[in-house]
């Protein structure tokens, strides 16, 4: 994969490039044991627009949304703060390092995706074995960490927001070779999921599918 960066840099959206690129990120073995980014119960959104699928670096992304008793937000839901998922912490997912922070980007009122993909805010992680995790559409103001910090499992480096290209609050989260910004297949470690009819199912390890609704156990937080 590492040969196609300059090709990955300069054509991000070449359909050709990306079907070239599937088979080979499909044959990919993980490098990084990956826990769940957030707490509590989130939806894993269904990406109806197939957005993601037409960008090299997202192909294998997914967006949460925090749900309630079936539901995303309170009330009417026009307010940020409406949104159950708007402020929660956002763990790291492995150990690593800090290797990029955007911050400084205002965030979206409800419904009006205003900022551009490069303008949110969010944080960049750096694992053993040349693998990094992004967490994207921070709440301004909310990283805890800068660049070169080091940071533990689980420690908390920002809260979900509203930022950049994103109608509603949500955490866009995936996994990449570092070495070429391309997302890859990937798995996570120790969450349940809950069916329609409240059955929860536990998962060792296990690859998050969109529309499934991932449960991870709410314990204290561990700031950076």
């Amino acid at each position: 994969l590492a040969i196609a960066r300059p090709l990955v840099q300069k054509y991000p959206l070449d359909m050709a490039l990306l079907e070239f690129l599937r088979p080979l990120t499909r044959r990919r073995t993980q490098a990084t044991a990956l826990a769940f980014p957030l707490r509590g119960r989130w939806r894993a959104s269904v990406d109806r627009t197939h957005h993601h699928q037409r960008k090299v670096f997202a192909v294998y992304a997914i967006d949460f949304v925090r749900e309630v008793d079936g539901k995303s937000f309170k009330g009417d839901g026009k307010a940020l703060e409406d949104h159950f998922g708007y402020g929660q912490p956002i763990h790291a997912a492995a150990d690593g390092e800090v290797v990029e922070v955007r911050e400084g980007f205002p965030d979206n009122a409800i419904d009006r995706s205003e900022g551009k993909e490069d303008k949110h805010n969010g944080v960049s992680l750096l694992h053993a074995g040349g693998e990094a995790t992004w967490y994207i559409h921070a709440q301004k103001g909310s990283i805890t960490v800068k660049k070169g910090d080091k940071v533990k499992k689980g420690d908390v480096i920002a809260r979900v927001g509203n930022s950049g290209g994103s109608a509603r609050p949500h955490l866009h989260f995936t996994l990449a070779d570092a070495r070429c910004a391309i997302s890859v297949p990937w798995r996570c470690e120790g969450y349940s999921l809950v069916a329609d009819d409240g059955f929860v199912v536990s998962v060792k390890r296990g690859r998050p599918m969109e529309g499934q609704l991932i449960e991870v156990a709410e314990g204290p937080a561990k700031p950076k």
